[in-house]
């Protein structure tokens, strides 16, 4: 399959199958992830992701991180639509960093004679 790359997959076949049916379920995934949970190669998954991306069964895109994401064709994922959404409302979004700082901030550990101990519990500001 290798040597033939992506023309080589059987879309009917077992394993492009499971691909799908695991897309399916579980929604949109990059092709390491897909790999490690479907127990293939990287580079397998690829030729099957990439060939049944050219008989328009999956679609792809990039992560922020050039990361392929392969989901069923006609979805947009929920995160893609949210950030169309947001990027036209970017001015009604508050600022995380001054939401943040508002908020009380919960006392993790307390410091005494050089030793870390848990506060006790209810302590808080």
């Amino acid at each position: 399959m290798f040597e033939q790359g992506s023309r080589a997959v059987d879309p009917e076949g077992i394993t492009a199958q499971e691909i799908l049916q695991f897309i399916r379920v579980h929604g949109p995934r990059t092709v390491p992830r897909l790999a490690r949970e479907l127990n293939l190669e990287v580079k397998t998954v690829t030729g099957y992701v990439r060939a049944l991306e050219r008989r328009k069964v999956v679609e792809t895109h990039l992560t922020g991180r050039g990361a392929l994401v392969a989901h069923l064709a006609g979805t947009t994922t929920r995160r893609r639509r949210a950030r169309r959404r947001s990027a036209s409302n970017r001015s009604d979004v508050p600022d995380a960093h001054a939401v943040a700082s508002d908020a009380p901030q919960p006392i993790l550990a307390v410091v005494v004679d050089e030793r870390v101990v848990p506060p006790l519990v209810g302590d808080c500001h």
